[in-house]
This record gives C-alpha cells, sequence and structure tokens, in this order.
C-alpha cells in the first residue's frame, strides 16, 4: 500500500511540477518604474582656450606647428596650400575638413569675447569624449605639456548636480545589489546614454531606458527589484522628497497581479490539497506508513527476530513544500525556486520507496527463508511417522506367504496322520 501511494504522490508532484512550468513559460508581469523627474540632454564634450589668439586669423606659433585630435595628427603652416595627404592646413576650416575626412566627430571654432579670441573644439556627439595633444593644444588650450594627451568628456548638468555628483545609486534586484558610481572616474558614470548602459550592465535581469526624458527601470523577468542609496555617500533627498530624479530610496517596486499566473497557484495549491488527503488515505490494516506511523514485523514466535519499519510523514509540509500565495508566480525567479523545492520533493519521495523496496525485500527473503523452513520440518516429521509403503507391502507378501506355508503344512500333516490311520483301520 506504502509503495503504491509514494507512486501516487509522485505523480501528484510531477502535476505541481507542470504547473509550475506552464507559469514559467508564459509572459510574466510588468515590473517597472518611471522616475518623475527629468533628466536635461547630455552637452557634447567642449574644451575653450584660455590662450588668446591674437588679432591674427591663427598665429599658431612661427610658420608651423602640430595638433593631435583622436590620435591624429594635424600640422599648421603657415602659408602653405592644405593637403589632405599630409593632414596639413592654415585655415580652421581647412581642419575641420580634414577632421571630416578622417571620420573625427570634432570641430574647431573661434570663441569670441569682448577681450579676445580663444581656440575651441566641440564634440558632435553628445556620448563621446575626444583626446587632444600637442604643442598646440599645449599652447592654447589646456596648457599641458605637449606630449601630453588630455580626454574631454561629454557632460550633463543634471547629473553633475551637487546632489547627484561623486554620489552612489544602489538598486536590488535578484538578491543582488549593483551600485552606479556618478563621477568622471573610471566605471563611474557622467551623461544619461552612460547612465541607461551601467543600469543594463550592472544587473543582467534589469533593463532601463528614457521615456521622454525620464529613467524607467524595469526587470526582464518580472522579478521585484528596490532602489536604495549607500550610507557612506547616499544621494541627497531634495526638497520633493524623491532621491535621484523621483526613484525614491527604499522604494520596492513589485511586480502587478497576472490572472493567467493567479490560476497556475491556484493549479498548484489545490495539487497540494490533494496530496495531503492521499498520503492521509494511505493506510493498510490501520497502519499508514506515508503519514507518520511506524510497522513492526516479527520473525519468529519469541519477538526476538523483527524489523522495524519507520513511517514517514509525506504531507506537503512533510516534502518541505508550502501553499503559495496569489503573487507566488508573479517573478520567473520565484518560481524557479518553486521548482527546485519540487525536485528536492521528488529526490525525497525516491529516496523513501528506496527504502520501503529494502524493507520489502527483508520481508520476502524471511518469507522465503520460513516457507522452506517449514518444508524442511514437515518433511522431517514424515520420515519419523509415516511408514515405507514398499517395505511395509513386502513385509506383508511375506508375512502372507508364511501364513500360507503354514496352513500349506498344517493341511499336509494332518493329511498324514489319517493316511496311517487308515492303514490300521
Amino acid at each position: 500500500m506504502a509503495d503504491n501511494g509514494i507512486k501516487a504522490i509522485t505523480d501528484l508532484i510531477e502535476s505541481a511540477q507542470s504547473s509550475a512550468r506552464q507559469a514559467l513559460q508564459s509572459a510574466p508581469p510588468v515590473t517597472k518604474v518611471t522616475g518623475t523627474l527629468s533628466i536635461a540632454d547630455d552637452i557634447p564634450a567642449r574644451v575653450t582656450g584660455g590662450y588668446p589668439l591674437g588679432s591674427q586669423a591663427l598665429p599658431f606659433g612661427g610658420t608651423e606647428s602640430t595638433i593631435v585630435i583622436n590620435n591624429e595628427t594635424f600640422t599648421y603652416r603657415a602659408g602653405q596650400p592644405a593637403s589632405a595627404a599630409a593632414n596639413q592646413f592654415n585655415t580652421l576650416d581647412q581642419l575641420n575638413d580634414l577632421l571630416r575626412d578622417r571620420n573625427i566627430s570634432v570641430r574647431a571654432s573661434v570663441s569670441s569675447s569682448y577681450y579676445s579670441d580663444y581656440l575651441q573644439l566641440d564634440g558632435l556627439i553628445n556620448d563621446k569624449p575626444f583626446t587632444v595633444s600637442g604643442p598646440i593644444a599645449s599652447n592654447y588650450l589646456n596648457s599641458s605639456a605637449p606630449t601630453a594627451t588630455r580626454t574631454y568628456e561629454p557632460t550633463n548638468p543634471d547629473l553633475r548636480d551637487s546632489q547627484v555628483w561623486n554620489k552612489t545609486l544602489d538598486i536590488h534586484a535578484g538578491g543582488i545589489t549593483r551600485s552606479i558610481r556618478f563621477g568622471n572616474g573610471p566605471n563611474e558614470v557622467s551623461t544619461k546614454a552612460e547612465l541607461a548602459k551601467a543600469l543594463t550592465e550592472q544587473l543582467d535581469n534589469v533593463s532601463a531606458k528614457l521615456v521622454g526624458d525620464k529613467i524607467e527601470i524595469s526587470t526582464k523577468n518580472g522579478d521585484a527589484f528596490e532602489i536604495l542609496n549607500t550610507t557612506s555617500d547616499p544621494i541627497d533627498v531634495d526638497s520633493d522628497n524623491v532621491d535621484f530624479f523621483g526613484l525614491r530610496h527604499g522604494e520596492k517596486v513589485v511586480p502587478g497581479g497576472d490572472s493567467q499566473r493567479k490560476g497556475y497557484v491556484t493549479q498548484f495549491n489545490g495539487v497540494l490539497d490533494q496530496l495531503d488527503q492521499l498520503a492521509k488515505d494511505a493506510s493498510y490494516n490501520g497502519i499508514n506508513l506515508l503519514f507518520g506511523q511506524h510497522l513492526e514485523v516479527l520473525f519468529n514466535e519469541e519477538g526476538t527476530s523483527k524489523l522495524n519499519i519507520e513511517g514517514t510523514t509525506l504531507d506537503h509540509v512533510g516534502l518541505g513544500l508550502s501553499r503559495l500565495d496569489d503573487n507566488a508566480f508573479d517573478s520567473n525567479s520565484s518560481i524557479n525556486a518553486v521548482l527546485d523545492k519540487l525536485k528536492g520533493s521528488l529526490d525525497q519521495l525516491r529516496s523513501r520507496a528506496s527504502q520501503l523496496g529494502s524493507n520489502l525485500s527483508v520481508v520476502k527473503n524471511r518469507e522465503n527463508f520460513t516457507k522452506e523452513m517449514i518444508n524442511t520440518l514437515q518433511t522431517g516429521a514424515a520420515n519419523l511417522t509415516l511408514a515405507d509403503t514398499n517395505e511395509e507391502g513386502a513385509n506383508m507378501l511375506a508375512l502372507q506367504t508364511r501364513q500360507q506355508l503354514s496352513q500349506t503344512a498344517l493341511s499336509l500333516a494332518s493329511q498324514a496322520d489319517q493316511a496311517v490311520l487308515r492303514l490300521f483301520g
């Protein structure tokens, strides 16, 4: 009975697995949050010189000098014709033509003020930095050594705000916390484009995108997530009681309920109810090995040889399972956790079936032994109490033969006596 009960319970566990897997294959509910405040567009990288160009159109120190932009060297030669092959120029328009030909997204111009004119370089792509070095850069842009390379990054005024810049935003999802640091350092974020990329790269199951000018964070598989700040340098809370552009510190974002997945939860809980009822009904002769009762099998009349079979409670609690609430299947990770528990339950059932099978083998072996012992004892008793029919038949024949011979001898003797008497008669 216990063996049949374990098979039936195994079938029910596999049915529960089927419900969970169907839920996993269905589309997860949406889990997302959108910031309430807009983020300004990124501003392309720019550098404006601090040393005046003077009254001439392009007096880069004598008749010849160089500037290196994105590792491409361009040579200024005063009064010489432009040369694309030699990267040679003598006006800023010619320099821009060379930059365009080399697919370098940087343009040169003159920034004029009341006092003087200054050299200015502007990036054309709002999320691409550019590098500059060489004598012209050293003398008219950044005062660095001519061989020193300076990198100019795109900027974002909102991200450089004191409430965000050099601060850390944490997102907790799927049991993992990832941090995004705002700044110009390695692996730090300084632009809106970098922010969206960092959110996706930091958490495999989280995606971020811009909806208009606002950040939207969502999970790909319905997992809940939480927005946190580090305790060492949290993002400041502004007057509107919002943290990072409308994403509140400590905000827990949970998936919305999904009617289809709720249906699979109902199926799952129904299977657990049937499992409990089956485990309670799997009794035989008043003993239920699947509901915690025990069985003692005696192998001799004194009870000194016996086998104790320990029962196990195999309802859903005993199998390490629990009933689910309506939203338990909303995220894929929670479904996978349930499937892991079901696998453990099946392993437990297989182990219990193996134990019962071993006990059954012991009982059958003792049964066969007892039957053979009975046959041996019956044969011995028969040998002691039953006559050999062949031997007794021979003895009977011999007895009958002796009786016949005795009767014949007696008859002959009587006839002889009578013959003698006739002689004298």
